[in-house]
């Protein structure tokens, strides 16, 4: 029995030596209480935590140690758990560290509380770790939700397990009420029919994206990009998967923007008129617009993708490509006028306006305009030659001026020198030694007043008679004459057009003309040459100008080609300038081709040129066809001589020495003359006169009153006298006063012997 009994207290010595050596070796920090909240005992953790002694600690309130204030009895664990008779907890800082305090009372056999175990263990790591995933969720939800999508999660019912504050803001569910709900309920069955092929998909492990309309509940439509990506367990099953969704409204409108912004830019660039294209930086055609297919004479597919090179010559090419290089070298604008082929391959004037295209400051290749400038070119071109036409219509009418001038007076004083000398030439004889220096004279004069005649007729102010004529039968009868004038080396050959139409012209212009340019072809050509003369019909349209000051009619085309030395391109611009001769000093005058210019221009006509260096020439003249089927057939000239008459003739000139000179040659021929210096005293002869008068011969400018009103008086008081005008004057002077109409007699001064003589012949014998 000693023996049982030291057995049993061997065991309870060790079992309570066990029990403080457990207590002891656990972390958490234990205290043993009584009834009141004294520390009865405590184990090491506890005593390491306080950090007092033992006379410190046991005996002393428990809130004391730890809580370290008596206000906090009220909560303290061991006060809630002396009430409630059940273990209290709570979370406490102490120390810096965090720990859960647990009291637990401890009963006897009655049921009474007699004490408590208070523990503490210390939870920082876990606060912490709490605190962590708090902060991370929060943050995590505050990123979530304020994503502009919507974030969720689904399992396979397709039921929500977890939604974004997005999805009120997109259907009007709030995240609570989201949860548990299936998809179709949200976004609705017509969106959900859209996507449920994706949904399954995503279920079978795919990770799917797609764009989908979404209908929210105001009824307005958004757009969002939708990611589906698979929720797996860590065994790889698939539970569910991830909703993301980001609102690309924003980037669809834009989309559309542009869309319809590029589909106006293409209506745009299709109707501009002027030819648009861009290329990349290598050269290459990428595209253009229906203006530019036009105006290269391509079709859009045979353009993309090429370079310029097989759209120009490799010489043009090589100029276009060498400017987009500089432009690439210095991105910017550039600006530049070039020649190149149109569609037909005729040469175009254009401007070509580029800029580099830029995108990120990395340039792209160069869009390009061309402004096709040919007809501005052309208008320039033609100003230009109207400003030379104008310069040169103002030097003829300064020239006109001039002529005109002096014409009267010069041609009074040529007719008095004329009209002596061939008087002095008829009465000295044959053998008489002053005979050839009295012809030299006759000579000189007669020069001197052709020369007069090719100014006023360059002027266009040549006294002119114009008829209705053929010019096939008037230019047949000058053959022989033009044959003598070009001498026997140079072959004349003509060729008349058939059915040609008449032309309204002073038939002695078609001698000047003819005359002229005979000589002038005569001194082209050194030794043998050819020198062949042609008519045509020829009608002018816009589209077929020789030139253009052309104007579109019918016409009879006089052409002149010689097989001479040809012209220079400065001789042809000032070739119809008067005084501009090429020909040696005392060889020409620089009036030949002025007078026809000024005939051919005086008659409404034109006349285009066309000659080469070392080529020969060809004048073209285009003459104004007229409505008249009878023309006036060429009269050859006659050279009889001088006849007189016995006729009474009132003469009537306010110069001296042409009244003198005209009343001698006139008496000499037989006829009796009545002189006068002015038209009153023609007038009082006219009353004074007994006899009859047969012939007024009259100056048509007069001191007082014209020729014309002249005529009308005299005529009152002899019905049947007939009327000869003269005048040395311009014909714009005397066509003013009627002198110049048709069925008017008129003598030009200077005249001849021969030429008074016969036109007064003429006029007396002329019938009614």
């Amino acid at each position: 029995m000693n023996h049982e009994l030291n057995s049993m207290t061997f065991i309870a010595t060790e079992g309570i030596r066990l029990w403080h050596t457990a207590f002891d070796a656990i972390n958490d920090a234990i205290a043993i209480l009584d009834h009141e909240g004294r520390i009865l005992k405590y184990n090491s953790s506890f005593g390491d935590l306080i950090a007092k002694n033992a006379e410190e600690i046991i005996g002393n309130f428990c809130h004391r140690l730890v809580h370290q204030t008596e206000s906090f009895i009220e909560n303290c664990p061991v006060t809630r758990a002396r009430t409630s008779l059940q273990r209290e907890t709570l979370e406490m800082k102490f120390l810096g560290k965090w720990f859960r305090v647990m009291a637990h009372p401890i009963f006897d056999k009655a049921g009474k509380v007699i004490g408590f175990v208070h523990v503490m263990s210390d939870i920082s790591a876990t606060k912490r770790a709490k605190e962590m995933l708090i902060e991370r969720e929060r943050d995590l939800s505050a990123v979530v939700d304020n994503l502009p999508g919507l974030v969720s999660r689904v399992d396979r019912d397709l039921r929500y397990r977890f939604a974004s504050k997005g999805y009120e803001r997109v259907f009007g569910f709030r995240p609570q009420d989201v949860i548990g709900r299936t998809m179709a309920e949200i976004i609705g069955p017509e969106t959900f029919k859209q996507i449920e092929a994706y949904a399954h998909r995503a279920l079978a492990g795919e990770q799917v994206t797609f764009e989908s309309p979404i209908k929210k509940p105001t009824g307005e439509m958004e757009y969002g990009l939708v990611s589906f990506v698979p929720d797996a367990y860590a065994d790889g099953t698939i539970q569910g998967f991830l909703i993301l969704a980001m609102d690309i409204t924003a980037r669809k409108q834009a989309e559309e923007a542009l869309r319809k912004q590029s589909e106006f830019l293409a209506v745009l660039l299709e109707t501009i008129p002027r030819p648009i294209y861009y290329k990349d930086a290598a050269g290459k055609y990428m595209g253009c617009n229906k203006a530019f297919e036009e105006f290269v004479g391509r079709s859009r597919v045979e353009i993309i993708g090429k370079t310029v090179y097989a759209l120009a010559t490799p010489e043009r090419a090589d100029q276009l490509h060498q400017m987009d290089l500089e432009l690439l070298a210095a991105p910017g604008k550039q600006t530049y006028e070039r020649q190149v082929e149109g569609r037909s391959g005729e040469l175009r004037h254009v401007i070509f306006n580029k800029a580099t295209i830029l995108h990120h400051d990395r340039i792209e290749g160069i869009i390009g305009v061309i402004s096709d400038i040919t007809a501005r070119r052309r208008s320039e071109e033609e100003r230009e030659k109207l400003r030379e036409q104008l310069h040169q219509a103002q030097k003829i009418e300064s020239i006109g001026r001039l002529a005109g001038g002096v014409a009267h007076d010069f041609n009074n004083k040529l007719g008095v020198i004329i009209g002596h000398a061939e008087i002095m030439q008829e009465v000295m004889g044959p053998a008489d030694p002053l005979r050839p220096h009295l012809l030299e004279i006759i000579k000189s004069a007669r020069r001197s007043a052709e020369l007069t005649r090719q100014l006023l007729a360059f002027a266009r102010k040549q006294t002119i008679s114009p008829k209705v004529l053929d010019l096939n039968e008037l230019i047949s009868g000058m053959l022989s004459m033009l044959r003598r004038l070009i001498g026997e080396d140079i072959e004349l050959a003509w060729h008349p057009g058939a059915g040609l139409w008449p032309v309204r012209m002073d038939p002695t212009q078609i001698d000047q003309i003819l005359a002229n340019l005979a000589v002038n072809a005569r001194d082209a050509i050194t030794g043998v040459g050819h020198l062949t003369i042609r008519t045509e019909n020829r009608v002018v349209v816009d589209e077929r100008r020789p030139h253009s000051e052309f104007v579109p009619g019918e016409y009879v085309l006089l052409s002149v080609s010689d097989t001479g030395c040809g012209m220079s391109a400065e001789s042809l611009e000032r070739l119809f300038e008067p005084f501009y001769t090429t020909k040696e000093v005392g060889k020409g005058t620089g009036l030949g081709l002025a007078t026809v210019y000024g005939i051919v221009k005086q008659n409404d006509g034109f006349i285009h040129v066309q000659s080469q260096a070392g080529k020969g020439t060809v004048f073209s003249i285009y003459l104004p066809r007229v409505a008249v089927e009878n023309p006036v057939r060429a009269v050859p000239a006659t050279t009889a001589k001088p006849t007189g008459g016995s006729e009474t003739i009132l003469l009537v000139e306010d110069e001296d020495p042409i009244l003198e000179l005209s009343m001698t040659i006139l008496t000499r021929y037989g006829y009796t003359v009545l002189a006068a210096k002015s038209p009153e005293e023609a007038l009082a002869i006219s009353e004074s006169n007994q006899g009859p008068l047969h012939l007024l011969i009259t100056d048509v400018i007069l001191p007082q009153m014209n020729g014309r009103d002249l005529q009308e008086l005299i005529k009152s008081r002899y019905p049947e006298i007939r009327t000869l005008f003269m005048s040395g004057y311009t014909a714009d002077v005397i066509a003013r006063h009627g002198v110049l109409d048709d069925g008017v007699d008129f003598l030009e001064k200077p005249f001849s012997i021969h030429a008074l003589t016969a036109k007064v012949r003429e006029v007396l014998e002329k019938s009614d």
